[in-house]
C-alpha cells in the first residue's frame, strides 16, 4: 500500500478512537471499515465505511 494511503487510514483510525491496528494487514482486515483489493500488484484501500 502506498505510504500516503495508509497514513490516511492511520489519521482516520486515529480520528475516530478505533481498536484497529494501524498497519495494513490490520487494516484490510477490518471489514466492513475498511476493504482493500490488489490493482496492478499493489494493495490499495478501495471502500472505507465511516459511522
Amino acid at each position: 500500500m502506498p505510504q500516503p494511503e495508509l497514513q490516511s487510514a492511520q489519521w482516520l483510525i486515529k480520528q475516530y478512537g478505533s481498536g484497529i491496528g494501524q498497519i495494513e494487514s490490520s487494516i484490510c482486515a477490518s471489514t466492513p471499515m475498511f476493504k482493500c483489493a490488489v490493482i496492478n500488484g499493489v494493495n490499495h484501500i478501495t471502500e472505507m465505511y465511516v459511522n
